[in-house]
């Protein structure tokens, strides 16, 4: 079963851009300012550096409502933007053209019994093989039998379930599409041990399962070597986690005193990006562990989400509490930044995907925004 709502777009000035969940009305093409033109900080020194101006850029947003408190982004393999609720059993597809939402049921009717009895938790979707998206599902609780899992869609809609019966179901906290072309979780049990999965993508249920030993939280994502990687924190450190196809899994890099938003990582210009968020930057490592720091300019709220694609020659990064985005030039490390704060309200912005031609999507509440930025 499907919904389509005609997405209403509203270009927005700074003035007028809203809250999450609110919206605002003004001049269609209105652009919002760079906040702050740059901040390049080239070489590998691990102490982030001041910087020259840019060139000016502006950010042209269009903000979409949304039906439901959206938990999580992805882009399809459609080239559409799609997104899981905060609460629900649906997956919605929007159309990155027209803004058009299309809300597609993502339970199969065998789940409906445990379903019923304690609701359905998503957490996650990925793309995955043969051009489908894979949502994580859990459904039960401490020492009952329930399931866990991805349940698969079509960009059609259809759906069926890849998921495990137990005692105990595991949480699948992040998921991503492995250079195996398989779907590789970063899962919990109840007692919080975590374990990276991996679901082959021709066989029902998971085959392997590798312990990771150390914290891991939300984020994993495959590596320019083929591997999958995860930031993790590990008391006062934070640690970079590699696992390869095969479950050997090492510490690459360690950095004292610091934590890591274990929320988000990404791979771009063959290196792996994660957001320190005690010292206020973005961390590029090498997949030998080389860091290189580039300070963000403004002062950093604490946590925020990391996005790029194969075609950007970028790493976006946002404040998910001071409302601003910004990027990093892969080449020059020069930084920029936009506010998304008005007289309206801030836009607290969460998880980010780019889309084909280079706009960014984020999130906040039911609010989904679309940003173009021109140099």
């Amino acid at each position: 079963m499907k919904k389509t709502l005609l997405g209403i777009a509203i270009t927005l000035l700074a003035t007028s851009l809203a809250a999450c969940g609110g919206g605002g009305r003004s001049t269609p093409g209105a652009s919002i300012p760079v906040v702050n033109p740059a901040a390049p900080n080239p070489g590998t020194s691990t102490t982030p550096m001041p910087s020259p101006s840019a060139a000016p850029a502006t950010l042209k947003v269009t903000q979409y409502a949304a039906p439901s408190l959206i938990e999580a982004l992805t882009l399809g393999p459609d080239g559409n933007v799609w997104y899981i609720p905060q609460s629900g059993t649906t997956a919605s597809l929007v159309n990155v053209t027209s803004g058009a939402i299309t809300t597609y049921n993502a339970e199969p009717a065998s789940e409906a019994s445990c379903v019923n009895d304690f609701g359905l938790q998503e957490n996650a979707i990925t793309p995955g093989p043969g051009g489908t998206l894979w949502v994580s599902v859990f459904c039960g609780q401490p020492m009952q039998i329930g399931f866990w899992g991805f349940n698969v869609l079509t960009t059609s809609g259809t759906v069926t379930a890849n998921i495990v019966t137990q005692y105990d179901p595991l949480v699948i906290q992040g998921a991503t599409m492995g250079s195996d072309g398989n779907v590789w979780s970063d899962t919990l049990d109840p007692s919080n041990a975590a374990a990276v999965v991996e679901f082959p993508a021709t066989a029902s249920g998971p085959s392997q399962g590798c312990s990771i030993g150390l914290p891991a939280e939300s984020a994993i994502v495959p590596g320019p070597d083929g591997a999958l990687w995860l930031p993790s924190n590990n008391g006062s450190n934070a640690q970079l986690l590699r696992v390869t196809t095969l479950c050997a899994i090492n510490s690459i890099a360690t950095i004292v005193g610091t934590s890591f938003d274990v929320n988000t990582i990404v791979s771009a210009g063959g290196s792996l990006w994660v957001l320190d968020r005690t010292h206020g930057a973005v961390v590029r490592f090498s997949t030998s562990g080389t860091s290189t720091n580039y300070a963000i300019p403004n002062s950093f709220g604490g946590s925020g989400f990391l996005a790029s694609s194969a075609a950007s020659n970028y790493v976006y990064f946002d404040d998910t509490k001071n409302g601003e985005i910004g990027r990093i030039n892969i080449a020059t490390g020069m930084i920029q930044e936009f506010s998304l704060q008005s007289s309206g309200g801030i836009f607290h912005p969460n998880d980010m995907v780019i889309d084909a031609a280079g706009n960014v999507w984020t999130n906040c509440g039911s609010a989904l925004l679309k940003l173009s930025i021109s140099t």
